[in-house]
């Protein structure tokens, strides 16, 4: 899941996760360790709800709420001209911040409000349900996820096969 990618690598180097978000120049570094302790706990909330399938609605909601302000850090430092690393999936990423990074959140985005309306339109989240039921559809929802994840993150890369093949 890609809560737990980003968790995994953010928990690897904190040092370096904070160093990152101070680069963003989004808060006072005096909040960036805080921050920083913010995003981590959330990243584990929200692949503890999505994966357990307990909370999802939430989930789904905070991982919405989570990828809006990553995509607003991005585009900030984009219209500063900022050249900073996308720290996307840990502080050894080596992925600058391009308009493709903003969309690809743009897409995650979209992806996981579509899931969650889904999810929410074929399952009844108020009504108490079987753990087997409810398993079964953040396995669903985790697996869309992971899936269109992968198939966005290739996008940057088959750019660059037809653009060196154009230029040949």
């Amino acid at each position: 899941m890609i809560n737990l990618q980003s968790l995994d690598a953010q928990l690897s180097k904190p040092k370096r996760f904070i160093e990152g978000i101070v680069a963003y120049r989004m808060l006072p570094p005096r909040f960036s360790a805080a921050a920083a302790i913010i995003v981590i706990t959330a990243e584990f909330v929200i692949a503890f709800a999505l994966i357990t399938g307990l909370l999802w609605i939430v989930g789904g909601i905070a991982s919405m709420l989570l990828l809006a302000i990553f995509a607003y850090a991005v585009s900030l430092n984009l219209r500063r001209g900022t050249a900073l690393p996308c720290y996307c999936f840990g502080p050894d990423a080596s992925d600058v911040i391009s308009w493709n990074t903003i969309i690809r959140i743009c897409i995650l985005f979209v992806v996981t409000g579509l899931s969650l309306s889904v999810l929410l339109a074929y399952s009844k989240p108020f009504v108490r349900t079987t753990h087997i039921e409810d398993f079964f559809m953040s396995s669903v929802f985790a697996v869309g996820l992971i899936i269109v994840y992968r198939w966005i993150n290739s996008i940057p890369a088959l750019f660059e096969v037809f653009s060196s093949k154009e230029g040949r």
